[in-house]
């Protein structure tokens, strides 16, 4: 286990002991079932092997997480307006900053949420982003994180290949006793071990040192007092998807939260394949006889060994017919595979995973041809699978960006920086990022012109993009060939009256 993945691990012990809420003096408001769900989504995410990486991972939780998050956010243009003024720019939301918020949409899916906090460096507002197993929530306000304790880690090289690790407690709320709002700030030595040494349950969090035993947080004030605080010095961005684990808990929750089960055997079914497919190769069994063999000296107690002359990849396809009783020099074996079998109950286990995740049945497919796990376009507005995409998109994106505008703006006036202005609009256009169906769309506009629901003019205007102008020309040309093209029958009782 990487030192890392220990961090990680610790992390999750450590929230789930509220040992950093103590340290903070604040108080942790969730149950701890809820915290260790975050390290096991974490772990479904990373595409963490159960046998310490022996077998290659499908990696097929963040290809889906990748996936949603990709058609979410894919045209995503964060339109803004200030007094009839469009294209008044944010520089948060430029091209990097939205590749950073697609990133980050992408963890709060697979993780149930994440968090941004603006700081100031170097002249301006920048973000910095915090995924769940380093947030540590201390207040609501319904589904609005308002207290929160931040983690930082820095890992120092003391020489001999020894490290020592620093952590940053960084706790933001509102102090019921000075009716202020804080950003409090503390520094430990020896994070993550516990006090027999070694990694332990996360029972200490090492030795309080001051902030300027690390270079990289020198500058940063224990203690910073806000007035007249607008809004939280953070936002949280939650998951859209309903709590069934823990009822009536704010925290968001992983898209994974009821498949886990579905993907593990999903992992147990492809590793399975994997080894069909390796030891059902083609092999030849030769004999004794004709493998050559070097003799090694000095192993085995000084007596010496004969070993085969068979390198890594003819041992692959050449096994040895260890017996003296046949006469042939030869083998071939070329067992059949099962491959069929397993496709069919792999692509049962991934409708499972669809179906679990808020998906549609055959979202995702396992081809055997390319060995890999596709996925198909979104393709009427009908289906589960685009359901949960509008979901994030409106009820997580949207919400997250008019939040982040709300926030930097709070910030670059606590820094007396050129602001957002306070009347500016923001509106998130998401496009075409969700494929939908053309061809339905247009016949479904058919019915309602033939039934009566639906003008001519305007199934021209939505279904060819005309103008209303182009299209009420288009009306009178279709008028003037029905008329021509009708039989002209003339008026017998007008031509004998004259």
């Amino acid at each position: 286990m990487g030192l890392f993945s220990r961090i990680r691990d610790f992390l999750t012990g450590l929230i789930r002991s509220r040992t950093v809420a103590s340290a903070m003096q604040t108080t942790f408001k969730l149950p701890e079932d809820m915290m260790g769900m975050i390290g096991v989504w974490q772990d479904a995410y990373m595409a963490v092997d159960d046998d310490g990486g022996k077998d290659q991972h499908s990696g097929l939780a963040p290809m889906i997480a990748n996936d949603l998050a990709r058609k979410a956010m894919g045209e995503l243009r964060i339109a803004s307006s200030r007094g009839g003024v469009s294209e008044y720019p944010i520089e948060i939301f430029d091209d990097d900053g939205l590749l950073m918020l697609r990133g980050q949409v992408e963890y709060a899916i697979a993780m149930g949420g994440t968090l941004m906090r603006p700081v100031y460096r170097d002249g301006r507002i920048v973000e910095e982003w915090y995924t769940p197993d380093r947030i540590i929530p201390t207040d609501w306000d319904r589904r609005i994180m308002t207290g929160v304790t931040l983690v930082d880690y820095f890992i120092k090289a003391t020489g001999s290949g020894v490290t020592t690790t620093y952590a940053k407690l960084e706790s933001h709320g509102w102090d019921p006793e000075d009716q202020r709002w804080h950003i409090r700030s503390k520094a430990f030595k020896d994070f993550g071990f516990a006090q027999g040494g070694g990694w332990g349950a996360g029972a200490y969090v090492g030795t309080e040192v001051p902030l300027t035993d690390v270079e990289q947080w020198a500058d940063i004030d224990p203690d910073v007092v806000i007035d007249g605080c607008r809004c939280p010095t953070f936002v949280y961005i939650p998951t859209p998807f309903a709590n069934n684990k823990v009822f009536n808990q704010p925290l968001g929750v992983s898209i994974f939260k009821d498949a886990l089960p579905w993907l593990a055997e999903f992992e147990r079914a492809f590793t399975s394949a994997r080894h069909e497919n390796r030891h059902g190769r083609s092999r030849l069994f030769l004999a004794d006889s004709m493998v050559g063999q070097t003799y090694i000296p000095g192993v085995d107690g000084g007596k010496g060994v004969m070993v085969d002359n068979l390198d890594a990849l003819d041992r692959e396809f050449i096994r040895k017919l260890e017996t003296e009783s046949s006469d042939r020099l030869f083998e071939e074996w070329a067992p059949s595979l099962r491959f069929d079998s397993f496709e069919r109950y792999m692509n049962f286990l991934l409708h499972m995973v669809c179906l679990t995740c808020g998906l549609d049945p055959g979202q995702y497919v396992f081809d055997e041809k390319s060995y890999a796990v596709t996925a198909k376009e979104v393709v009427s507005k009908q289906q589960k699978t685009y359901t949960t995409i509008c979901d994030i998109q409106r009820y997580m994106v949207a919400p997250a960006v008019d939040h982040i505008v709300e926030c930097v703006r709070q910030a670059q006036l606590l820094y007396d920086l050129p602001a957002i202005p306070d009347d500016i609009e923001v509106v998130c256009d998401f496009g075409d990022s969700i494929i939908t169906d053309e061809q339905q769309e247009k016949q479904d506009a058919i019915l309602e012109c033939n039934s009566g629901l639906r003008s001519r003019l305007s199934y021209l205007m939505t279904q060819r993009g005309l103008t209303e102008e182009e299209a009420r020309h288009e009306l009178e040309l279709i008028a003037e060939e029905e008329k021509a093209a009708t039989p002209q029958v003339p008026d017998v009782f007008t031509e004998q009256g004259a």
